[in-house]
């Protein structure tokens, strides 16, 4: 049986893929920087190919022999546009030749929502540009392009000032009372990327894919289903853009004192204060594939998770919370 080759295996949404290929008895090879780190995520079922986006050799040792490419990998923070283009455009460019010349047969691109919006941040940008790049470099393989919207679910560090969040009483959140946005479960979001790569035929699509709520969420409507696991309603204060730029500023300098940049940073703001991050219909509909997760569990699931391994102090819950923690094991 050909492995399914991951590249951001130990990220986030690659972990989720990767195990989903070990539950489905499927073999998958990941592409790693550092070895060591796939035994400490519980990965140690899949091959490695040690290296990253950048190098060439590793890229075609990932896809010898591979009958399908999901590529997760990808840079979320920069410093400069440049950061974010070398690697989500040049590196998707760079594995998707080397997918081409190890003849594989299909290759899923996980993009985001937000390329739809490339005007927004240079994120943003280079997301939609990794796309036209596939589009040009896929040739004869079939592939197709995934844009998640929120992902979120237990081990996302992400997500963190959300989930915390929505865990006091006075929830401040970055938008307006119209913004909506829609959501996915990762694990869900893992099934849907796993069914593309082994199951569906289709080619050359791009699909937006969420949990299935209509027209998406308001932080009202979160705060409403988080008070169902937490036994009160956070009252929900929207911070306006112009208080936050003087943080965004902060944290991209630190990041640069540092050497590793951080999410929050100016060219985020676009995409934050942005009213509308709900799928479009004509694009969610994905065959053979349905989410399982609505907010209300998946919530539930991921405070589980954050309380026992120490994310969210036991402060951050109050007295009522004490039902997500009786759900039972993830």
């Amino acid at each position: 049986m050909q492995p399914v080759a991951i590249t951001g295996v130990t990220g986030f949404i690659g972990r989720h893929v990767a195990r989903e290929l070990t539950n489905r008895g499927l073999p998958w090879r990941g592409l790693v920087r550092n070895a060591g780190k796939i035994g400490r995520l519980g990965l140690a079922q899949g091959e490695i190919a040690e290296g990253t986006l950048e190098d060439e050799a590793a890229l075609q040792r990932l896809c010898e022999r591979a009958g399908a490419v999901i590529h997760c990998g990808g840079s979320i923070a920069g410093f400069r546009r440049r950061d974010f283009f070398l690697t989500n455009v040049a590196g998707t460019e760079r594995l998707a030749r080397a997918a081409r010349r190890q003849s594989v047969a299909r290759f899923v691109h996980v993009s985001s929502l937000a390329a739809r919006e490339p005007g927004l941040s240079a994120y943003a940008a280079s997301k939609a540009e990794s796309e036209e790049v596939l589009r040009r470099e896929a040739q004869e393989m079939a592939w197709a392009a995934v844009r998640p919207p929120a992902v979120y679910g237990p081990g996302d560090e992400a997500t963190i000032p959300l989930i915390r969040a929505l865990t006091w009483p006075m929830a401040f959140v970055p938008g307006h009372k119209s913004s909506r946005l829609s959501l996915i479960y990762a694990s869900d979001l893992a099934k849907a990327l796993v069914h593309l790569a082994v199951s569906d035929p289709s080619t050359g699509k791009v699909y937006e894919v969420d949990d299935g709520k209509p027209r998406g969420y308001t932080f009202p409507d979160m705060a409403a289903m988080a008070a169902a696991v937490t036994g009160a309603k956070p009252r929900v204060v929207f911070v306006p853009r112009s208080i936050l730029i003087v943080p965004a500023w902060a944290s991209l300098i630190a990041g640069w004192a540092r050497g590793r940049a951080s999410i929050f940073a100016p060219g985020k703001l676009g995409e934050l204060y942005h009213g509308d991050w709900v799928v479009n219909p004509n694009f969610s509909h994905l065959p053979g594939w349905q989410p399982r997760i609505d907010f209300s569990t998946g919530f539930a699931e991921t405070l589980k998770w954050y309380r026992e391994h120490g994310w969210l102090p036991e402060g951050h819950l109050r007295a009522g919370s004490v039902r997500a923690k009786q759900r039972g094991p993830l």
